[in-house]
């Protein structure tokens, strides 16, 4: 399934729109709810951009904030507005003279987030005690968070372009013998070395960039001996394979080797009597 999210997103907001448009405070509290959603769809299809490069487990994130903090670990420019233009180079690296702009995209970024969904929030519940004392929801500073954010959010399905999302990438096979899948990370400017972590096996691996843009991949692995003492055969293990319980098999020496906790006797702590 592949929800478009902006129509949803639209949708949401032509509802709260009708909701406003009533007349009735009580209607207010439904408007939030659409303008809520509206924020979670356009967060939602801005994640959809980063989708091969996040986490399976972030897939459960439903919060827009925390899904925001995702997108800006992966690109610090994740929530940035900004213009789409183009154009022909006379010389390799030279900005090109003439320049046609493709338009616009306004994000609804992590402040709009901060200072809209969760002040909502409180209006889609009962008055606490101390509210009802003092009259109840303020629904005139409901309808005023509620037309500032409408604005907002007009603005950003209305962009003529959206989801803009440029970045160096890198692409490569697991080198987990047992995986292969294929892995792709973004490579963030002037980090020269980058921590890959395999989505399919739990691998993990370092690309090393150099200053002329190539890079190298290399797996994180520690050299385990095997368990018999006349072999010495080493294996190489990811250190998500490190665990207690883990076992195999030496192809060596066909000795099975399992990792397991020990305890060992220390003969320079103090013996107690009794």
């Amino acid at each position: 399934m592949n929800p478009n999210f902006r129509q949803r997103a639209k949708e949401a907001l032509q509802r709260a729109k009708a909701e406003m448009a009533s007349g009735c405070e009580e209607r207010l509290t439904y408007a939030a709810l659409e303008l809520r959603m509206a924020i979670e769809c356009v967060t939602y299809e801005r994640a959809k951009s980063f989708e091969k490069e996040l986490p399976p487990q972030e897939y459960d994130v439903w919060q827009p904030g925390k899904l925001m903090k995702v997108l800006l670990e992966l690109e610090p420019l994740a929530d940035a507005s900004g213009t789409v233009s183009f154009g022909k180079e006379r010389e390799l690296g030279v900005p090109a003279e003439e320049m046609k702009t493709l338009g616009y995209e306004k994000v609804f970024n992590l402040k709009d987030i901060k200072g809209s969904y969760d002040a909502l929030g409180s209006f889609l519940h009962q008055p606490t005690l101390r509210q009802f004392n003092s009259g109840g929801h303020d629904w005139r500073k409901l309808r005023s968070r509620c037309d500032e954010l409408m604005v907002k959010l007009d603005a950003v399905l209305a962009s003529p372009v959206f989801n803009i999302n440029f970045g160096t990438f890198t692409t490569f096979n697991c080198m987990n013998e047992d995986c292969g899948k294929t892995v792709r990370k973004r490579l963030p400017c002037g980090q020269t070395e980058v921590p890959v972590v395999c989505f399919e096996c739990g691998a993990e691996h370092v690309v090393q960039v150099e200053s002329t843009g190539a890079h190298m991949v290399r797996p994180l692995v520690q050299d385990v001996s095997c368990a018999n003492a006349e072999c010495g055969h080493v294996l190489k293990l990811f250190r998500h394979e490190i665990r207690e319980g883990a076992y195999w098999k030496c192809p060596e020496c066909g000795t099975q080797c399992r990792i397991g906790l020990a305890v060992f006797a220390d003969m320079s702590a103090p013996q107690s009597e009794g």
